[in-house]
C-alpha cells in the first residue's frame, strides 16, 4: 500500500511542468519524510 502511494506522488512529481519547480521540491520532500518516518 505505501509502495503504491510513493509510486503516485512520483508520478505526479513527473507530470509537473518545470514552471512547477517549488511545488515539485515539496513533493519530492513528503516522498523523503515517507522514507525517513515509515507510517506505522
Amino acid at each position: 500500500m505505501r509502495v503504491k502511494k510513493k509510486l503516485t506522488w512520483l508520478l505526479l512529481l513527473l507530470r509537473l511542468p518545470a514552471t512547477h519547480k517549488a511545488e515539485r521540491v515539496a513533493i519530492w520532500r513528503k516522498l523523503k519524510n515517507f522514507d525517513l518516518h515509515p507510517a506505522g
